[in-house]
């Protein structure tokens, strides 16, 4: 039985119906194609105690341009700090290769909230694991968020380098962020160095066995 898409769209507008509704989207076999539905968008908007995981199912399932798309557009038309950040959420999740380079700008954008920036370069960092993105268009992402004022930001960084391909220069980058305020931003920094022996071998004795110090602890 087609679905009744604008009856859908008003359950999913509904708190007490939008799991039912996405849970009923996903056993459909209706082709998940076209703008998304609007109802969806602003379920998700509401956070994650709006019905979690079968409302995320379903936008995964989107055909992955559209909902780049409407997950973007939907973002940067928010007002509401709480619900803007948790569309970035979804945008991380959903994000296509083509909107790269305006997710990209939004990063660097400082009028845009640290959370909804931090969500977003980790949507980056998922395209870079699927070979879209390479240094080329990241350095500038890197070298803006290790900058950064805010620990949420900073802390992306060594994830970030992981990702990438390994070079030299990441060393004196993850070196410096040992010495950072923010402690789990350190032990970011730690684990990623103790995950590469030549980089280890480069650091003065002192950091390496504060690095050594530190991931032995994390493991504890």
């Amino acid at each position: 039985m087609p679905i009744d898409w604008g009856e859908l769209d008003q359950r999913l507008c509904s708190p007490s119906e939008w799991t039912a509704a996405a849970r009923q989207l996903t056993a459909s076999d209706e082709p998940f194609t076209g703008p998304p539905p609007a109802g969806l968008l602003r379920a998700i908007a509401r956070g994650p105690h709006a019905g979690g995981e079968p409302l995320l199912t379903v936008a995964r399932a989107w055909s992955r341009p559209e909902m780049s798309r409407a997950a973007l557009d939907a973002l940067l038309a928010e007002s509401d700090p709480e619900s803007r950040a948790q569309l970035a959420w979804l945008v991380k999740h959903v994000l296509d290769a083509a909107h790269a380079p305006e997710v990209i700008a939004m990063v660097l954008d400082p009028q845009h909230p640290p959370e909804v920036r931090s969500w977003l370069v980790e949507g980056l960092e998922r395209l870079v694991r699927g070979g879209a993105l390479s240094w080329a268009e990241l350095d500038p992402v890197v070298r803006h968020v290790e900058r950064s004022e805010h620990p949420g930001l900073r802390i992306r960084v060594p994830s970030l380098l992981e990702t990438l391909p390994w070079h030299d220069g990441n060393v004196p980058v993850l070196a410096a962020l040992l010495d950072d305020a923010d402690r789990e931003v350190v032990l970011s920094a730690a684990h990623t160095l103790s995950m590469y022996p030549e980089a280890m071998s480069r650091l003065d004795p002192q950091r390496r066995e504060r690095v050594r110090q530190l991931t032995t602890h994390r493991r504890e």
